[in-house]
Protein backbone atom coordinates (compact mmCIF):
# COMPACT_ATOMS: atom_id res chain seq x y z
CA UNK A 1 0.00 0.00 0.00
CA UNK A 2 2.95 2.29 0.80
CA UNK A 3 4.43 2.10 -2.35
CA UNK A 4 1.17 2.17 -4.41
CA UNK A 5 0.59 5.96 -2.29
CA UNK A 6 4.04 7.04 -3.29
CA UNK A 7 5.11 5.79 -6.35
CA UNK A 8 1.51 4.42 -8.20
CA UNK A 9 2.11 0.84 -8.55
CA UNK A 10 2.45 -1.73 -6.02
CA UNK A 11 6.46 -4.02 -6.38
CA UNK A 12 6.58 -6.53 -8.97
CA UNK A 13 9.07 -9.31 -9.50
CA UNK A 14 12.11 -8.78 -11.44
CA UNK A 15 13.48 -12.22 -11.70
CA UNK A 16 10.64 -14.72 -13.81
CA UNK A 17 11.49 -17.99 -15.11
CA UNK A 18 12.19 -16.88 -18.79
CA UNK A 19 15.28 -14.17 -17.94
CA UNK A 20 16.72 -16.43 -15.80
CA UNK A 21 19.00 -19.55 -16.25
CA UNK A 22 18.92 -22.46 -14.07
CA UNK A 23 22.41 -23.20 -12.08
CA UNK A 24 23.09 -26.83 -13.33
CA UNK A 25 26.76 -27.20 -11.63
CA UNK A 26 28.11 -25.73 -8.93
CA UNK A 27 30.92 -24.10 -10.62
CA UNK A 28 29.92 -22.36 -14.53
CA UNK A 29 33.19 -20.89 -15.04
CA UNK A 30 36.60 -22.29 -16.82
CA UNK A 31 36.81 -26.07 -15.47
CA UNK A 32 40.89 -24.75 -15.84
CA UNK A 33 40.34 -22.13 -13.28
CA UNK A 34 38.11 -23.86 -10.54
CA UNK A 35 38.10 -22.84 -7.08
CA UNK A 36 40.58 -25.69 -4.70
CA UNK A 37 38.67 -28.23 -3.06
CA UNK A 38 39.18 -28.38 0.83
CA UNK A 39 41.24 -31.40 0.01
CA UNK A 40 43.30 -30.19 -2.43
CA UNK A 41 44.13 -27.15 0.15
CA UNK A 42 44.56 -29.69 2.33
CA UNK A 43 47.00 -31.39 0.35
CA UNK A 44 48.67 -28.02 -0.55
CA UNK A 45 49.76 -27.06 2.33
CA UNK A 46 50.64 -30.08 3.85
CA UNK A 47 52.92 -30.47 0.50
CA UNK A 48 54.58 -26.96 1.69
CA UNK A 49 55.29 -27.84 5.36
CA UNK A 50 57.10 -30.90 4.15
CA UNK A 51 58.89 -29.17 1.46
CA UNK A 52 60.40 -27.48 5.21
CA UNK A 53 61.09 -30.64 6.59
CA UNK A 54 63.18 -31.75 3.50
CA UNK A 55 65.57 -28.79 3.50
CA UNK A 56 66.08 -29.07 7.13
CA UNK A 57 67.00 -32.81 6.80
CA UNK A 58 69.49 -31.90 3.74
CA UNK A 59 70.70 -28.89 5.59
CA UNK A 60 69.46 -26.75 2.97
CA UNK A 61 69.91 -22.33 3.54
CA UNK A 62 66.22 -22.36 2.03
CA UNK A 63 64.64 -23.97 5.28
CA UNK A 64 63.47 -20.39 6.37
CA UNK A 65 62.48 -19.21 3.18
CA UNK A 66 59.90 -22.41 2.89
CA UNK A 67 58.70 -22.06 6.30
CA UNK A 68 57.71 -18.61 5.54
CA UNK A 69 56.45 -19.59 1.94
CA UNK A 70 53.91 -22.28 3.71
CA UNK A 71 52.97 -19.71 6.54
CA UNK A 72 52.21 -17.15 3.86
CA UNK A 73 49.96 -19.71 1.93
CA UNK A 74 48.05 -20.53 5.17
CA UNK A 75 47.32 -16.99 6.00
CA UNK A 76 46.35 -16.03 2.66
CA UNK A 77 44.15 -19.50 2.73
CA UNK A 78 42.78 -18.84 6.41
CA UNK A 79 41.62 -15.23 5.87
CA UNK A 80 40.84 -15.46 2.03
CA UNK A 81 43.24 -12.90 1.30
CA UNK A 82 44.28 -11.47 -2.21
CA UNK A 83 48.25 -11.51 -3.51
CA UNK A 84 48.42 -7.57 -3.34
CA UNK A 85 46.86 -7.74 0.10
CA UNK A 86 49.09 -10.87 1.44
CA UNK A 87 52.17 -8.49 0.01
CA UNK A 88 50.95 -5.86 2.06
CA UNK A 89 51.20 -7.58 5.44
CA UNK A 90 53.32 -6.20 7.91
CA UNK A 91 54.80 -7.48 11.53
CA UNK A 92 51.83 -5.46 13.01
CA UNK A 93 49.23 -6.89 11.67
CA UNK A 94 49.68 -9.74 13.73
CA UNK A 95 49.49 -8.49 17.10
CA UNK A 96 50.36 -10.62 20.06
CA UNK A 97 47.92 -11.71 21.85
CA UNK A 98 47.14 -10.00 25.73
CA UNK A 99 47.84 -12.41 27.82
CA UNK A 100 51.24 -12.97 26.69
CA UNK A 101 54.13 -10.28 26.45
Amino acid sequence: MECEARFGRAPAWVFQGWNTGAHLVGYEGDPARRPMTRKEIQLFLDHADDQVEVALRQGNKGALTRYLDATVFKVVYAWGLRCSEASALDASDFPPPRRHP
